[in-house]
């Protein structure tokens, strides 16, 4: 599950399906944002990233609006903290196995965590 739990209105429900359909013992990989990510700093690091590769002339404009885009949403996209994140995998019956290992500039954490119960 990659960089969509800030989206969802019930994430612990949405965790809660996850585990249904795994079996036992089956592990879920998540990666979202958290309150402490920074887009900006993000951002910029990509710029860095595709301009050392000599590909910011044709990835430039994708940039862009990604970029804006981003900057729209960022009240939605960092309000969890990663104790919200921590507390939804275990209020949907995970345990959490690996995590949260911070990722991407600090604007990630990623978790494994296994199906319990």
């Amino acid at each position: 599950m990659f960089n969509v739990l800030f989206s969802l209105d019930s994430p612990v429900e949405c965790l809660q399906e996850i585990k249904r359909v795994l079996r036992p013992g089956g592990a879920l990989s998540l990666s979202t944002s958290t309150a402490s990510t920074d887009i900006q700093k993000l951002f910029h690091a990509i710029e860095v990233e595709l301009r050392s590769h000599d590909q910011w002339g044709v990835k430039e404009q994708v940039f862009v609006d990604a970029s804006e885009r981003n900057q729209e949403m960022t009240p939605i996209i960092v309000h969890y903290t990663r104790v919200n994140v921590d507390d939804f995998l275990t209020q949907a019956g995970f345990s959490i196995i690996d995590g949260p290992i911070v990722s991407y500039v600090c604007s990630v954490v990623v978790y494994k965590a296994i199906k319990t119960g």
